[in-house]
């Protein structure tokens, strides 16, 4: 009768930890609505035009990104909706390029944080007023996220572009200039 008691009691302990037991969520500690400022320090370099373009220092605030949990998993969507071009600055559809309206990044959630993965975006820009396209191949690099309440961090921007010019005069070759980007994005992020 011991042994029955003992084994009942066991097994009343076992199912009692096995349903106490909830896998925690940490992707919805991350999961909300954030003001962000986005620090660019990217430098743009095409040596057969000899010029070395080098942007830093603007920090570009006030903009909302959000984070979504992806069903009951860990993982997350990362939107940053891109900003309209202004109505004084160069109309972007007038030239014949279409941007998204959002860049979605993925990431993973666990007991260290959000993982941020990469990135990699390969478009060309055809700008048919100039006689011109534009060929960009970027990397956004991964990044590790250890605590919501401190949303800073930092991706590193690689990649390569190819201008590819109409010719000036009839009989002329395509004129063709290789580049490189390198760099990285600093964000600094607070949940509203």
């Amino acid at each position: 009768m011991k042994i029955k008691s003992l084994l009942v009691c066991f097994l009343a302990v076992a199912a009692l930890s096995l349903t106490s037991c909830k896998k925690e969520n940490y992707a919805e500690k991350f999961v909300g609505t954030y003001n962000a400022s986005v620090t660019p320090e990217l430098t743009i370099s095409i040596p057969a035009m000899e010029t070395e373009e080098v942007i830093e220092g603007e920090t570009l605030e006030g903009l909302t990104f959000t984070i979504s949990q992806v069903g009951d998993s860990q993982d997350v969507n990362i939107v940053f909706p891109l900003p309209e071009v202004d109505a004084e600055d160069m109309d972007m559809t007038e030239l014949g390029i279409e941007l998204p309206q959002s860049i979605v990044l993925g990431g993973t959630c666990d007991e260290t944080g959000l993982h941020i993965n990469g990135l990699s975006l390969n478009q060309t820009l055809p700008i048919e007023d100039l006689g011109m396209s534009i060929a960009v191949n970027i990397t956004i690099g991964n990044a590790t996220i250890a605590d919501p309440a401190s949303m800073s961090w930092t991706q590193s921007v690689g990649g390569t572009l190819n201008i590819t010019m109409a010719p000036i005069m009839e009989g002329m070759p395509e004129m063709t200039f290789d580049g490189t980007i390198s760099g990285g994005i600093k964000f600094n992020a607070t949940k509203q």
